[in-house]
């Protein structure tokens, strides 16, 4: 039987590293800077349209961990496999903040710098830099880089979606004492996109960018 005593509660949770309730899935990704004419790019994927999950969309390298791999291992992992890297040639910087969605998502975000060469020969006006990579192409379309001052200089445009809790027909409101007309509560969630050139960039990727930026800005510790 579980012990109950007061000393034993504060033995469990004194040194307990807390987590997340509820059901959630978690992934982590990478955030690439790269340097392009001696300027700070940021590193984008376009998701393949062979996927299954959010075909074509603007993406950062990364996906679910695997086995024990901890979340920063998890975003170096799929970084490498994505674009065909070796270790040595991504740089991890820092943790950045963790996101979480309305979905039940996790998103634990990295930054990091990506050492590549081949992209100093490309005209800065073309983002598109896919053949500098050994892409895995089941996975990834192409692969574009976007000025860090681009972000800088330009907000997003943020839309808003409501979020509306949908109960079940049998939902059991005579068990909790609730009349069947109770009011669920709804919310709103901001999606801010981002339009560089023909490349859309929005929803968790533009919410990425757009703190990452706040930081950096000084408008947000």
């Amino acid at each position: 039987m579980t012990d109950l005593s007061l000393e034993n509660v504060i033995d469990v949770f004194t040194h307990r590293k807390p987590g997340v309730v509820g059901k959630h899935k978690s992934f982590s990704v990478l955030m690439p800077l790269v340097i392009r004419g001696g300027q700070v790019h940021v590193l984008f994927e376009m998701r393949s349209s062979k996927l299954d999950t959010q075909p074509g969309e603007v993406c950062f390298p990364g996906g679910a961990m695997e086995g024990i791999e901890t979340p920063l291992q998890g975003a170096v992992r799929e970084t490498m496999e994505e674009l065909g890297l070796e270790r040595s040639q991504v740089k991890v910087i820092n943790k950045l903040d963790t996101l979480q969605s309305h979905a039940n998502l996790s998103v634990y975000c990295y930054l990091g710098m990506l050492e590549v060469t081949c992209m100093d020969g490309i005209p800065e006006d073309e983002p598109n830099v896919t053949y500098c990579f050994n892409v895995s192409k089941n996975e990834v379309a192409e692969v574009f880089t976007v000025p860090l001052k681009f972000f800088v200089e330009n907000e997003p445009e943020i839309e808003w979606v409501e979020v509306v809790q949908i109960p079940p027909e049998d939902f059991p409101y005579e068990k909790v004492n609730s009349p069947k007309a109770y009011e669920w509560r709804t919310g709103s969630v901001d999606v801010p996109i981002y339009m560089y050139g023909h490349y859309p960039i929005w929803g968790m990727t533009a919410r990425m960018v757009h703190n990452f930026v706040d930081i950096l800005e000084g408008r947000k510790k």
